[in-house]
């Protein structure tokens, strides 16, 4: 994970689950939702999967928004 927080940047699972301090599993199941797109590089069913940091951090936004609203 990049130091400069560029919005662009590909961040993986276990970047994400980094920055959230939880586990990889809680992460796959909050993303599961389509809320924040997946990137797939390949086609198989272990292709890698990365997502946009600017998507990750939107949607926890949005969660921590709901929860204050």
């Amino acid at each position: 994970m990049g130091a400069d927080g560029n919005p662009e940047e590909l961040i993986s699972l276990g970047d994400i689950s980094k920055l959230w301090n939880c586990s990889r599993t809680t992460v796959a199941r909050r993303l599961r939702s389509g809320e924040v797109q997946a990137i797939k590089f390949g086609t198989s069913r272990n292709s890698m999967v990365r997502y946009l940091r600017a998507d990750v951090e939107a949607y926890l936004k949005s969660q921590f928004d709901n929860r204050v609203s």
